[in-house]
């Protein structure tokens, strides 16, 4: 009986394992050679399949898993086969523009290939290092008190008490007057509105240009901010005087600045501190190549206005960035730099 019984156990493992041979054979990868569709001879197979679908997101690889999905990008590929052969009969694909353009990309594709492999991503920063950078940056990451107004910009002291004089009366009048009144060009059409302003000086610290005229638009000096940003919403302030015109503001909207905590922004700090390290070394590996390379620059006015080829010495070469494609698409981007408050919308 024991005999009997071990025959029957090794019998069905047997059976066990060679159904299991059977189904690791039905599921064996699909025949990249297998032809799916013909054009005029020419064939579409299914690595031609795989080549489409590589790279591509999630959402359309789950719309074309599926019978209809499946023949819809067929469909496509036809189609755009059927185009590329009316096209070569035409000579349109063989023409000396389409080959330029291709060159070009191909010049692109070659230098990001290259800047991927020179520039390696860096380790992770520590959190030591992104807690320097954040502290050297807070601006960055922090936004100060803003406040939305009107104003009215005057040249006469006398203009500026009287409209003042109605305007502590009848608050509601800003917008008109200012669109009658004021000089303030920038404004004048919306009734004053300068929409989100900060102080000047919070926007010179996160500005590394600040434009006189820009600031001059945008923001509201510290001296006069300070006492409009004090006042209750619709209040009229006083008359101040700056740099010999009168101003005249109504608070319509409060602010709050914000200040957000380096734990709050840790993984944020160190992305963009990974970022601009594969910038910087790329932009060194740029600089490295021209200081061993023998550079001339033939164009006129380029040289200066001199004829003949001109060697710039490469110490005087001006500093350029990476002629090449556009970042790859995973790349972070660097925090943007601080804008200016936008202005209210034209009413």
């Amino acid at each position: 009986m024991k005999r009997i019984n071990m025959l029957l156990i090794i019998l069905a493992s047997a059976s066990i394992l060679v159904s299991g041979c059977k189904g690791a054979k039905e599921k064996k990868p699909a025949d990249n050679s297998k032809v799916v569709a013909t054009v005029n001879g020419e064939k579409i197979t299914q690595a031609d399949i795989d080549a489409e679908l590589a790279g591509k997101p999630d959402s359309y690889l789950k719309a074309v898993n599926s019978p209809e999905g499946r023949k819809m990008m067929i469909d496509r590929m036809v189609e755009r086969k059927l185009l590329m052969q009316t096209a070569k009969k035409e000579g349109v694909s063989d023409s000396s523009d389409i080959e330029k353009k291709i060159a070009a990309y191909k010049e692109r594709l070659v230098i990001e290939e290259l800047r991927k492999k020179i520039v390696a991503a860096p380790g992770q920063s520590t959190d030591q290092q992104a807690l320097s950078y954040y502290n050297e940056h807070k601006l960055q990451y922090n936004t100060p008190d803003m406040a939305r107004v009107r104003r009215i910009i005057v040249s006469d002291k006398a203009a500026a008490d009287k409209i003042y004089k109605e305007l502590k009366a009848a608050p509601a009048l800003f917008e008109p007057m200012a669109k009658e009144s004021s000089e303030d060009e920038f404004t004048k059409s919306r009734g004053g509105d300068m929409g989100f302003v900060m102080k000047t000086s919070d926007a010179q610290a996160r500005m590394k240009t600040a434009d006189p005229a820009s600031l001059q638009r945008n923001t509201i000096p510290d001296d006069i901010a300070v006492k409009v940003f004090a006042m209750k919403k619709d209040e009229i302030s006083p008359v101040f005087p700056y740099q010999g015109k009168f101003y005249i503001y109504q608070l319509l909207e409060k602010r709050p600045g914000e200040e957000k905590s380096f734990d709050e922004v840790k993984e944020q700090v160190k992305r963009v501190m990974d970022y601009e390290g594969t910038q910087n070394k790329w932009k060194e590996y740029i600089d490295g190549l021209k200081k061993t390379a023998t550079i001339q620059i033939t164009d006129q006015g380029a040289a200066g206005g001199t004829s003949g080829a001109v060697e710039v010495p490469r110490s005087q070469m001006p500093p350029q960035q990476p002629p090449m494609a556009p970042p790859p698409r995973d790349a972070v981007p660097m925090a943007p730099p601080p804008q200016a408050p936008p202005q209210a919308p034209n009413k």
